[in-house]
């Protein structure tokens, strides 16, 4: 049963990544195509403030405007920028 608890992050079927981008080169561009381009089935959203998509899908500005409460998430930006709480 233990693997069960782990399951969502072992196999998520679906994602946020806070911090995509569409900047080469940058963690955010590398996760998002590693997600979207390698044979990931499950939903990514991308979250990131300053753009309304990224590499042709819909973008978020806060993990609150998600469509729907995801498995895991990644943050991919500096640590200064994540929220205390």
């Amino acid at each position: 049963m233990a693997s069960l608890k782990l399951d969502s992050i072992f196999n998520p079927k679906s994602i946020a990544l806070i911090g995509a981008s569409d900047e080469e080169g940058s963690v955010g561009f590398i996760l998002m195509k590693n997600l979207t381009e390698t044979g990931y089935k499950g939903i990514v959203y991308p979250v990131n403030i300053h753009k309304p998509d990224i590499l042709g899908k819909k973008a978020y500005t806060s993990v609150t405007q998600l469509p729907q409460v995801v498995d895991l998430a990644i943050i991919a930006t500096p640590a200064a920028t994540v929220p205390d709480r």
